[in-house]
């Protein structure tokens, strides 16, 4: 493992450890906040499908997780359980079965919340040659495809293998980027994977500190220099990894940047994507062409 591996999974570790402590004593302020959350969020990534990855373990987990998701502003939600680099068409098909028993679950229990499917998945070169790639974007839209990057990957070899993705049409979107910089400089290469046309996914719960000081700086710098583009919960339960960074996330955006940027990075940029549409500021590459890579 090489050093910024290294440095990466002690800041995962670190979320792991130090969020419940966090969410321990905020976990009260929704409803103490003197301004209200917005209830029409869209979380674009989350792991809230039952015993398929490492999030939700049962169906009892992801009805407790659609009902913190509820209490804290957010009526829809895109599934996005982690696509395994084999046997992707299987998977997909799995998926898309406990998709919809969560969905009558949730009508069951009169939770008024709107599922999507999605995938969260690892960067690699075999997804260029994927027939059934467009399975895999968020929402089956045929465009969307949302993307982590292998612990170590740097960001110049992101950019190199999104490059690809972008010449055959589809817009990647970089999940929880801000867990990919360790330095000042690397923040400088981000405006090159935006120029290309990727979209950048910050995690709520690094805007409000859980991930650490160092990540909370880089998740607000993104936000101030309009570099991300949503924000998401990445939630995987409903006490460590859970739902309730979204509403202290809202907060903290609207006094970074406003209402109006807050509304486009939890709400109308995320419902633009789940109907394959292409952000204003995305527009489709002009005068590319192919390379052979």
């Amino acid at each position: 493992m090489d050093r910024k591996a290294e440095v990466l999974n002690k800041e995962e570790i670190l979320e792991r450890e130090e969020g419940a402590k966090i969410l321990d004593r905020t976990e009260n302020l929704n409803g103490n906040s003197s301004e209200k959350v917005s209830p029409a969020i869209i979380d674009l990534h989350c792991h809230i499908l039952p015993g398929i990855d490492d999030g939700s373990r049962s169906n009892e987990q992801s009805l407790e997780m659609a009902k913190q998701a509820l209490e804290n502003g957010i009526r829809t939600i895109c599934a996005t359980p982690h696509l395994p680099p084999k046997d992707r068409d299987n998977f997909y098909q799995r998926a898309k079965l406990i998709l919809k028993e969560t969905e009558i679950l949730t009508k069951e229990q009169n939770l008024n919340i709107q599922l999507y499917m999605g995938f969260e998945i690892s960067l690699d070169y075999s997804l260029i040659t994927d027939k059934n790639l467009s399975n895999y974007t968020l929402n089956q839209n045929g465009k969307h495809l949302l993307c982590e990057l292998p612990f170590g990957t740097s960001l110049k070899l992101a950019e190199k293998m999104f490059y690809p993705l972008r010449l055959d049409g589809y817009i990647p979107i970089l999940a929880h980027v801000e867990r990919f910089i360790s330095s000042e400089s690397e923040i400088k290469e981000l405006p090159k994977l935006v120029d290309l046309g990727v979209l950048l996914q910050v995690n709520a719960a690094s805007l409000v500190g859980i991930a650490g000081n160092r990540t909370k700086k880089i998740a607000e710098t993104l936000v101030n220099s309009n570099l991300a583009h949503l924000v998401a919960s990445d939630a995987h339960d409903q006490k460590v990894r859970s739902y309730l960074p979204m509403a202290l996330a809202y907060d903290s955006c609207r006094r970074l940047v406003g209402e109006e940027k807050t509304q486009e990075l939890f709400e109308i940029n995320p419902a633009l994507i789940l109907e394959g549409k292409t952000l204003e500021e995305k527009e489709q590459l002009a005068g590319i062409k192919k390379e052979s890579f």
